[in-house]
């Protein structure tokens, strides 16, 4: 991963985040690999990362179920 991801945030700065975050990942991801999430969710304290299973790159498309319930349970 680059310096920079396409937000413009360095990832130094991920550690700066201290609202409640969601991290939703496809596990097939071929984009950005899995490995990534579970970095941003060690680096972002207050972070709940969830995989959608059988998703990749675009899991709110590729499974919308799963996707609206993991943020379902998160706004909870």
């Amino acid at each position: 991963m680059s310096e920079d991801n396409d937000s413009g945030m360095r990832k130094d700065e991920f550690s700066d985040i201290a609202l409640p975050t969601l991290i939703i990942w496809g596990e097939h991801d071929k984009v950005i690999p899995l490995e990534n999430a579970y970095r941003f969710k060690s680096e972002i304290s207050n972070s709940e990362l969830v995989v959608i299973e059988k998703a990749g790159h675009l899991p709110f498309d590729e499974n919308p179920t799963a996707f609206i319930n993991a943020l379902d349970d998160f706004l909870e």
